[in-house]
């Protein structure tokens, strides 16, 4: 039972991310600023336990890997679009999160790979504390030195993810084509062997019939003498 809660409870830490979304879009819709930044500071504290409680307890899935990427990737872009209609600055971020989406879709159709490099953990926590200052700018339009500074470190910060994402990718793809040609080789020289064992044993196999053929032809030319 204590194995099936450490399975379950990082998916349903990021299904709460996930679910926290739409609150946070409709209360700041609604100009209730506080209520939505509060349901985004629970999305942020269910990331980080999320990460946290899967590590500690090392029960990382395939299926659980590739849904907390997924639920990152929408949690970011969503948000950042959102912050871009009330502050134009978070287009930057938007437009780099789109390009590593993008990346990471080629990547993933490829190789069947997602990857979360160390500058990119970085790009995420400063997005988190761009989004809080976002909404703190929401409430009562502070911070917007501060926010504007923030929002231009982390363009810098996540485009050398982007760069690192590319790099990495590549390098995984040539390692994987290199890996692939090795084994066709092998698989070739081994069919090869095959052909050859076969056709010596069938060439053995008629030497051994035409033996047997005329060993009996030997024994009935002897009868008949």
């Amino acid at each position: 039972m204590k194995t099936k809660i450490k399975v379950l409870l990082p998916n349903i830490l990021t299904l709460t991310k996930l679910g926290c979304i739409p609150f946070i879009l409709i209360f700041s819709a609604l100009k209730i600023n506080v209520v939505a930044l509060l349901f985004l500071l629970v999305a942020i504290i269910t990331n980080i336990l999320d990460h946290v409680l899967a590590s500690k307890w090392n029960t990382e899935t395939n299926i659980g890997t590739k849904l907390d990427y997924v639920s990152n990737e929408v949690f970011l872009v969503i948000i950042s679009a959102f912050l871009t209609t009330r502050f134009k600055a978070f287009g930057l971020l938007l437009i780099i999160e789109c390009l590593i989406v993008i990346v990471d879709l080629i990547a993933y159709y490829k190789l069947d790979l997602t990857k979360d490099i160390k500058v990119n953990i970085i790009k995420k926590a400063l997005f988190y504390i761009n989004f809080l200052l976002g909404f703190f700018y929401l409430i009562n339009n502070g911070f917007h030195n501060i926010l504007t500074g923030f929002i231009f470190a982390t363009s810098n910060i996540g485009f050398l993810a982007f760069i690192n994402y590319i790099i990495s990718y590549y390098d995984t793809f040539k390692n994987k084509e290199l890996e692939e040609s090795i084994i066709n080789d092998k698989d070739k020289r081994k069919k090869k062997r095959i052909k050859i064992y076969d056709a010596e044993a069938e060439d053995e196999d008629k030497h051994s019939d035409t033996k047997v053929l005329n060993e009996i032809q030997d024994i009935f030319k002897n009868q008949d003498e």
